[in-house]
């Protein structure tokens, strides 16, 4: 146990061995008087662990360790803000602590809702990673803090504060996060024109030209820099570190759009393999089309007939199931082999060397990671024959 109140905050400590209590020399570097601290054992270090408190009107955020004979100050690189009165707990199954809650100051203050956790060395928010059905990124809130603390947690979580490249995903921010906004609060995203004012750019680089300013703004009042979210449009806000809101953390989707070429064809009309492949910029991404191409056809007549299936071990016939890849050759098609399982199939006819075949995945997000393969069967003038190397689509955004 430590400090407590007794009409002033004290800064003594205590031993509970299973009968009595026992006041214990906390050392010369005991924490600071302070009441309504976080106070609990840290199974990953092997010591208690407190945090913040408050005295008098002074709230504080700073993590202590005691190992029994002496307290040492921690230094996390990024605590919670100051706060007294949190619930903190050990999570033995994921060797940490969780800290809920808290007020930041008393008389008044905000009660807190934020949930981190501790490792031994670092604090980490515990976030509520939400995936938009737009573009298969991934959000989240960060607790109230600067822009540059919001940018550096988002960074070091592998992404950035929020870029925004649509009204439709503005929408879907604004109604996602901000019933989660404290009170007289709201969220940095990462434009900003810090590095050459009345430029704004995305911290995360991408070159999005969406704006959806607030009437007046930007106005860069008093060299107003960061931008954050008002209730009817964003705001241009804050030299440095001026003001603390929750920042709007953008992570990476998890489901890529990818198309991946693999196997190899045969030999057609004119001695040329059919290539199968996706057109630069071409990819399976949910709510849109795309494109595959299949090209080293002849210029005359040609029935291209794209084969599209779910499997590359096994499909099904007249004859029932049979393993794939299967060789070809048994119908005369020497050196051929099919890639996919036929699920379905669409032809075309074709005289320009080349046919297109569009592929539309609709926007349900339950697709993000569904893999589906296609082929090509080539009908020649003639009667000859010959398939294309395969290639595997995996949708996402």
């Amino acid at each position: 146990m430590f400090g407590g109140w007794n009409g002033t905050s004290l800064n003594d400590t205590w031993e509970w061995d299973g009968q009595n209590w026992n006041a214990v020399n906390g050392g010369t570097t005991a924490p600071p008087p302070r009441h309504a601290a976080s106070l609990t054992f840290d199974q990953v270090s092997g010591r208690v662990v407190l945090f913040g408190g408050i005295d008098g009107g002074t709230t504080m955020n700073d993590s202590w360790a005691w190992d029994g004979t002496a307290w040492t100050q921690l230094s996390p690189t990024a605590p919670p803000s100051p706060r007294y009165g949190s619930s903190v707990a050990t999570s033995p199954n994921n060797n940490e602590l969780i800290c809920f809650g808290g007020r930041s100051q008393w008389p008044g203050g905000t009660y807190f809702a934020e949930t981190w956790s501790f490792a031994g060395t670092e604090w980490q928010p515990k976030l509520d990673y939400q995936t938009s059905p737009l573009n298969g990124r991934r959000y989240a809130l960060s607790p109230a803090m600067s822009w540059h603390a919001a940018e550096a947690m988002a960074q070091a979580a592998g992404g950035h504060l929020a870029t925004v490249r649509n009204a439709a995903e503005d929408q879907w921010l604004t109604q996602t996060f901000s019933p989660q906004w404290a009170p007289g609060s709201s969220m940095w995203i990462g434009l900003n024109d810090a590095v050459n004012e009345g430029t704004f750019a995305w911290s995360s680089g991408d070159a999005s030209t969406f704006r959806a300013w607030a009437p007046g703004q930007p106005d860069n009042s008093g060299n107003e820099d960061y931008v954050h979210y008002l209730g009817n449009g964003w705001n241009d806000l804050c030299p440095n570190n001026c003001a603390q809101h929750a920042g709007c953390i953008e992570l990476p989707t998890l489901w890529p759009a990818t198309y991946v070429p693999f196997g190899t064809g045969c030999l057609g009309a004119g001695g040329i393999v059919p290539d199968l492949y996706a057109p630069p910029g071409e990819a399976p991404r949910i709510g849109s089309s795309s494109t595959l191409r299949v090209d080293g056809l002849p210029t005359s007549v040609t029935v291209p007939v794209f084969i599209l299936g779910f499997s590359t071990t096994q499909s099904t016939g007249a004859g029932g199931t049979y393993q794939l890849p299967l060789d070809l050759a048994v119908l005369g098609w020497t050196g051929c082999a099919q890639l996919v399982s036929l699920n379905d199939s669409v032809f075309t006819i074709t005289t320009t060397g080349y046919a297109d075949h569009t592929i539309t995945l609709p926007p349900i997000a339950q697709l993000a990671g569904l893999q589906f393969h296609a082929q090509t069967l080539v009908l020649y003038s003639g009667g000859a024959v010959a398939v294309s190397n395969a290639i595997t689509g995996t949708a996402g955004w």
